[in-house]
């Protein structure tokens, strides 16, 4: 416990620090964080699928195809980051990796077939484009109010859920999928996040120069939408775990497993925030 701390207190600051500096400092962070992510993605669905018991078919993803696609998303981030959030690019991009992967699969067929290139797929934009949505927010007009909700939405909700549960919780959400999660501590979290996301709006509403109605608006869809797609988030990473039959993505943050561990909430969050920013034209 004592070493899940320690390393959760350095890993807020750093997260702390990428939000305060944004631009190309988060960039590169979240370009690093993203490849290690889909290495776990690839490694778990590899070594999973290898295990006897698991009744699977053996999945091979492909490593380097899928970094290189990561990589080229972030670069199109650096240098088209405007195309991206005013026009189609995202589109074309994720209809592009899927027509490169569909002639992968044929090209090497049988030796690897389409789920190996649909897998590919989904880690590409799952730990790569999705979580990129982060810089994305960030680098919104007041994107450096609006990122700190991401950390409201995610990792806020999952403290206060934890302390609800432990006091609290009664009732089973997911048995499967995670045993320790219950109802009333998935209620506890929608909550605190709702509570934090209002707190803060109503204190930051002056200083980031956004009407008070508008912003209790903004705080309270975050908050909820947030709390509630941060969970999913949270059982879709596990459910891949279970389905592999591991533990943990990675031990690569003691105490808490990998990035995909660490980062699930936020990386199925951070979309929909940006979403909800484009709906009240915040973007």
């Amino acid at each position: 416990m004592k070493t899940r701390i320690l390393s959760g207190i350095v890993l807020g600051i750093l997260i702390a620090v990428l939000f305060i500096f944004g631009g190309p400092v988060m960039l590169i962070a979240l370009t690093i964080i993203s490849m290690l992510g889909y290495l776990e993605w690839v490694k778990v669905l590899k070594t999973g699928s290898k295990n006897k018991d698991s009744g699977l078919p053996h999945y091979q993803p492909y490593l380097y195809i899928g970094l290189a696609l990561i990589l080229i998303w972030y670069l199109l981030l650096a240098f088209c980051k405007q195309q991206i959030l005013s026009g189609p690019l995202a589109l074309y991009f994720v209809l592009g990796i899927m027509a490169v992967m569909m002639i992968t699969s044929i090209a090497v067929f049988p030796k690897r077939n389409a789920a190996d290139a649909a897998l590919t797929l989904t880690g590409v934009v799952y730990t790569g484009m999705m979580l990129s949505c982060v810089y994305l927010v960030r680098q919104t007009p007041k994107g450096q109010f609006w990122v700190w909700y991401l950390l409201f939405v995610s990792w806020g909700s999952d403290t206060c859920a934890y302390f609800v549960g432990r006091a609290l919780g009664k009732h089973k959400m997911a048995p499967v999928l995670s045993p320790h999660k219950t109802v009333e501590g998935a209620a506890g979290g929608i909550v605190g996040s709702i509570l934090l996301c209002l707190l803060f709006g109503l204190i930051c509403a002056g200083t980031a120069q956004v009407d008070m109605g508008v912003m209790i608006k903004i705080s309270l869809l975050i908050g909820l939408v947030g709390a509630v797609v941060s969970e999913l988030g949270d059982l879709f990473a596990s459910s891949i775990k279970r389905t592999m039959n591991v533990k943990d993505y990675s031990h690569l943050i003691p105490g808490h497993g990998g990035i995909l561990d660490r980062f699930d909430s936020m990386i199925l969050a951070a979309p929909f925030v940006m979403g909800i920013l484009h709906i009240f034209g915040a973007v």
